[in-house]
């Protein structure tokens, strides 16, 4: 470039504005307003609207000022020496900060944020603008100053990162540091309210330094001072940030908009150890190293690089122009991409800055050998995952590979069950090469974790074998059979559909159960493990109540093989709706099957509506025939054997006696007769509204051995009191049905007394109840409610008679 020594003319100056504007846009901007947003939001969340909005004002204020320095920092770092003072005057003056609160009162959290990568600015920014500083100063003691004065203005934005990892704090529920931090910044603020503000108040400087502070009138660079062996500027830049040290003494940098290198070529791409390759190409610059590939950290052969910096660096070159390259092959090199660190160093007396310049890899095939490319199918292979890739007994997968190259280097492959090997292939050439993988079934047929081991030897030597993980399954298919929503008992799939579906009551309970199938073509028995999912009730979110006993427990998940049983509680996904959500009329029920099954992750979905009417409710009290029950003992019982009967639980309570202590005997049936009449004499002196029944709960403690069911609760049909054993809360309900006019159900034959109701199925249930207070499934045999065939529960018949009528 030539200078004329003619000023600029008019189009020259428009091109030099233009070209300052250009490296203005360029620039890395110092504060991240992303994260400066998400911070203020997460603030607010944390519960103090106030104290984010004036975090936020703090980083506003001093942010515009800080990017007006960073820009005239990095024109320092171009070589404008106006630059230098206009810096030192924007440090001159200050634009005021808030208190800082110690760090000794802010504990660990707050010491971790200061001592990570800052979040609020730009690192690299943030670098730029220090090295920036320092190259301004004219002696040390300036630089300290005006870096201590730019620690000042950067303060509210590391605080604002403390801010940050506070609000994460109090979001995982430790709100300490949190509270902590508002406080500190502000009590100046509720300070003000409480006492008088001095009117006049002398302006501080920036940072106020015991000792040292700017010149007034600004000296003129000395560069002997920055040479004294003795000088050692410290930045006391540990309260603000403590990842600051060293910063002043070396660094580097990446060019991103400079000139790329570019590589064409490689001689001997398939060189051993100690044999020298020539990299061809342009713009390779005056300096740098080779970056050779290296074997994994895992390989026992990455100990051949031990001590040896090139590993990280880069090996040094023995010719390095900008053309060409010789350099000798590392004992540690292996197949992979090889690039350059090339780079341009700059030196002065503040720090050594290594300019990085991007560029091209290339494959370099030579050093040990290995297989560093995989593809199954023609999918490739990520051979850094550590999931499993599936691999379906009686397929046939095309397999192929890459590998260092050379007359010398073979290749073996085998499938490997632990130590059992089900199929190999050896003695196959290095470079490109590809087979046909005949999965093997072995027995017994189940899924299995196998891995795919590739061993590659060479002259050169070699890497541990490469060993990925591979998954020995029949893919399963899942589906949704039917979603059954229950509150006791239900029809089939065939009778929902026909209409005949049991009705749902508002306001009680409700269990949902999801049916399945899964098929694996009768592989493994079409079994599936680890099911889940979510229900979602027009929006509302609910998890499975799922239960298996294993130890520890395992919750949440389900099992079939096959199709669902509903005998089983654990072979269908179950899910339990509280009262409170399900108001009368239709509600949209949307079930998500979930199974993270190693043959792949399946997600399987259904929506349905689902009805629940409105019904009056039955209206019980509870009443302990002992002394000292208690009230909560007695709402449960209650509540229990009405979870039986088609009513919301929306009309119980305590009955006006309370307790009701006897001295009958109650192995004989005229203890219970006589019992009776007293809860139903009782009744009467309570004067208690008609339509309420009374449940005499008998303490368990009262039970005979070899006791059957007919002397474990007493009721006319129809009356205003039961009594029942409590410890049976489904007797409480056979004898609230008789309170209600149901006569006994005959089953088994000949076992109660008539007259007798028709039950459908002659009593016997069709379907597996659920009992929806402990989510689990009643498998069959089971009797009608008002059977004596256990264990019982309301079938249809019984449920549609208290439906319609009680």
């Amino acid at each position: 470039m030539t200078y004329s020594g003619t000023p600029a003319d008019g189009n020259d100056a428009s091109e030099i504005a233009e070209a300052t504007d250009t490296l203005r846009k360029a620039r890395t901007p110092l504060v991240r307003r992303d994260v400066v947003v998400a911070t203020h939001r997460a603030l607010t969340l944390a519960g103090d609207h106030q104290a984010a909005d004036a975090f936020l004002e703090d980083v506003e204020r001093h942010a515009s000022y800080l990017e007006r320095c960073a820009e005239q920092a990095d024109a320092v770092l171009r070589g404008d020496l106006a630059a230098s003072n206009r810096l030192w005057l924007l440090l001159r003056d200050s634009i005021g900060a808030s208190p800082r609160a110690p760090a000794s009162i802010l504990g660990d959290g707050a010491l971790e944020a200061q001592l990570a990568m800052p979040q609020t600015i730009d690192p690299e920014a943030l670098v730029r603008l220090v090295a920036g500083v320092t190259r301004a100063a004219n002696r040390p003691s300036e630089a300290e100053t005006m870096l201590e004065s730019l620690g000042h203005l950067l303060q509210p934005l590391f605080t604002m990162d403390v801010a940050a990892a506070a609000a994460e704090r109090a979001r995982a529920g430790d709100r300490s540091l949190y509270e902590t931090v508002v406080t500190a910044r502000m009590a100046p603020v509720w300070r003000a309210g409480v006492q008088p503000v001095d009117p006049v108040r002398p302006t501080d400087p920036v940072l106020p330094v015991p000792g040292q502070r700017l010149d007034a009138d600004r000296v003129t660079l000395d560069l002997a001072s920055w040479q004294e062996d003795h000088t050692s500027p410290v930045l006391r830049w540990g309260p603000v940030w403590g990842g600051v040290g060293g910063t002043r003494k070396a660094m580097s940098q990446i060019d991103r908009f400079g000139t790329r290198y570019h590589i064409d070529s490689i001689s001997n791409p398939g060189a051993c150890a100690g044999e020298t390759v020539t990299i061809r190409g342009r713009d390779f610059g005056p300096m740098g190293r080779v970056s050779f590939p290296s074997p994994s950290i895992k390989d026992p052969a990455f100990a051949l690089g031990a001590g040896d910096d090139g590993v990280l660096a880069g090996v040094s070159a023995t010719r390095w122009t900008d053309t060409e390259i010789d350099v000798v092959v590392p004992v540690w090199a292996t197949a992979g991409a090889l690039h350059l660190n090339a780079f341009v160093r700059h030196r002065d007396p503040c720090a050594t800055i290594d300019v990085y310049r991007l560029g091209n890899s290339v494959l370099f095939v030579g050093g040990l050998a290995s297989v560093y490319e995989v593809s199954l199918g023609g999918v490739p292979v990520d051979l850094a995952a550590t999931a499993p890739r599936n691999l379906t007994p009686g397929d046939a997968v095309a397999l192929t590979w890459r590998s260092s190259g050379g007359p010398t280097t073979r290749i073996s492959i085998q499938l490997m069950d632990g130590a059992t090997q089900l199929w190999s292939r050896s003695n196959l050439p290095g470079g490109f090469g590809g087979v046909v993988l005949s999965v093997p079934d072995p027995a017994p047929q189940q899924p299995r974790s196998v891995r795919l081991v590739f061993t590659a030897t060479s002259a050169c030597g070699a890497t541990q074998p490469l060993s990925l993980p591979m998954w020995l399954s029949v893919p399963p298919h899942l589906s949704i059979q039917y979603i059954e929503v229950t509150q006791g008992v239900q029809a089939d799939l065939a009778g929902v559909l026909a209409g005949q579906a049991m009705p749902t009551v508002a306001y009680k309970d409700t269990a949902v159960r999801v049916h399945m199938a899964c098929d694996r073509k009768g592989w493994f028995n079409n079994q599936l493990d680890k099911i889940t999912g979510t229900l979602l009730l027009d929006g509302r979110r609910l998890a499975p109540t799922n239960v298996r006993v294993m130890l520890p427990p395992d919750r949440g998940f389900a099992a079939i093989r096959g199709l669902s049983n509903a005998d089983l509680t654990n072979d269908t996904l179950n899910f339990t709706i509280p009262a409170a959500w399900l108001t009368p009329g239709a509600h949209t029920l949307s079930v998500t099957l979930i199974c993270n099954d190693p043959s792949g992750r399946i997600v399987v979905g259904q929506q349905i509506s689902w009805t629940w009417v409105a019904k009056s409710p039955l209206r019980v009290r509870g009443v302990y025939m002992a002394l000292y029950g208690s009230d909560a003992f007695i709402l449960d019982y209650v509540r229990a054997a009405l979870d039986y009967l088609p009513t919301p639980l929306t009309d119980i309570g305590i009955a006006a006696p309370r307790w009701m202590p006897h001295t009958y005997d109650m192995s004989a049936s005229d203890g219970w007769e006589d019992l009776l009449d007293d809860l139903e004499d009782a009744w009467d002196d309570a004067d208690e509204a008609s339509g309420v029944r009374w449940l005499g709960i008998v303490s368990a403690g009262e039970r005979y051995l070899g006791q059957s069911l007919a002397q474990q609760g007493r009721s006319g049909v129809p009356s205003i009191a039961v009594l029942a054993m409590g410890d049976r809360p489904d007797v409480g309900a056979h004898e609230l049905g008789h309170s209600y006019g149901l006569n006994h159900v005959d089953l088994p034959a000949g076992s109660a007394k008539g007259p007798f109701d028709a039950a459908d199925s002659g009593g016997r249930l069709r379907r597996a109840p659920f009992d929806v207070r402990t989510s689990t499934a009643i498998p069959l045999p089971a009797g009608d409610l008002m059977s004596y065939f256990e264990p019982i529960r309301a079938g249809i018949s019984t449920c549609m008679r208290l439906f319609l009528n009680a």
